[in-house]
């Protein structure tokens, strides 16, 4: 296995872990505590999982680095725009209850954190202009379905093991029982935003290769003349 599939697998696996992790939190704050203590096995699993394939990927990334074709930054206007974001977020927050409005803040201010990180990767990689937006919105759209996916295996393997039939556990995540539905609703839409946001990031490093390629074309006309 080389370096490449290496980093895949434990991307995978690293989703998985994770989006069990934060599936187990959302079940016990929606429905209390597990009932008995086999059920701690999940997070606890989850979190093993999470800590063993983000120390590999740690090292894979010291020894094959991601290259990058620009400097690591931010602009004001990255900034201005993260703000914009954050502050339309929390116009729509405003119609949540009172006793919900702190995990809505938590949440929008994550949302930022995430697209300031698309961002700073977008600028790592050479991506300029409008593609930079693109490429933050892809790049978060792309880890809330790896995660929202990884949650849903994870669910349908806990469910699984604690012989709970899988046509009630998908029944119970994708249709019905609405207050699962509620505390779930990212298994669902992980769906279509992981495909979403790999081609967000797709149209953008594409845009800017035939950007770049059109500057060195015009750049070599001019030079000729």
């Amino acid at each position: 296995m080389n370096v490449a599939q290496r980093k895949l697998l434990n991307w995978t696996l690293f989703a998985i872990g994770g989006g069990g992790l934060v599936t187990f939190v959302v079940l016990c704050l929606s429905f209390g505590p597990p009932p008995t203590a086999i059920w701690l096995l999940w997070p606890l699993i989850s979190l093993g999982i999470c800590t063993l394939c983000g120390s590999q990927l740690l090292r894979d990334y010291r020894h094959d680095p991601v290259p990058g074709r620009g400097p690591a930054q931010l602009s004001l206007t990255d900034l201005l725009a993260t703000a914009f974001l954050i502050g339309v977020l929390l116009a729509f927050g405003q119609k949540i209850k009172a006793g919900e409005r702190l995990a809505d803040a938590l949440v929008c201010l994550l949302i930022g954190v995430i697209f300031l990180s698309g961002l700073l990767l977008a600028s790592r990689r050479g991506i300029d202009q409008w593609r930079r937006f693109v490429f933050a919105a892809g790049y978060g759209l792309r880890l809330f379905g790896a995660l929202g996916c990884g949650a849903l295996v994870s669910t349908i393997i806990a469910m699984l093991i604690a012989d709970v039939p899988l046509t009630r556990v998908l029944r119970d995540i994708l249709f019905t029982d609405e207050r699962s539905s509620r505390a779930l609703f990212y298994m669902r839409y992980a769906l279509v935003a992981l495909p979403a946001g790999m081609i967000a990031c797709y149209v953008a490093d594409v845009s800017q290769e035939g950007s770049d390629l059109a500057r060195v074309l015009d750049g070599n006309q001019t030079s000729t003349k």
